[in-house]
């Protein structure tokens, strides 16, 4: 399966931020508005037919295209989206990941193809 999602991709551990818990003293961290922000976007973009919930080991290739250098390679944010939408059941089940990190200014995106490994053989087993 092939995937093209438009916008910039925003980190995960950058996008949190810390609220306090009504009626304690406990604080707890929650995701930025950026990052709910595309997480909202990512959903709007995928069609039905890519929410195949796909299941058991994947390789995952592709390429984040940011704005600018200056933004550090980081696809955390995208295996969580991606389990979110249905698009895989689990980020857990990602055994291989290649991803690219490219610049362009107008037109930041996020292109990946994911497969289903076939006769994936962990050592031990």
């Amino acid at each position: 399966m092939k995937l093209t999602i438009l916008g910039q991709l925003p980190r995960k551990s950058n996008s949190r931020r810390i609220v306090p818990v009504k009626g304690t003293n406990r604080h707890r961290s929650i995701k930025s508005q950026q990052a709910l922000d595309y997480e909202d976007d990512f959903n709007k973009q995928l069609v039905a037919r890519q929410r195949q919930n796909l299941e058991g080991d994947l390789e995952i290739t592709g390429t984040i295209y940011y704005q600018s250098k200056r933004s550090d390679l980081s696809e955390e944010l995208l295996f969580d989206c991606l389990e979110r939408a249905d698009v895989i059941s689990n980020d857990r089940m990602v055994v291989h990941k290649n991803i690219w990190k490219k610049i362009d200014r107008k037109n930041p995106r996020v292109e990946i193809e994911i497969n289903q490994l076939e006769n994936y053989v962990i050592e031990g087993e």
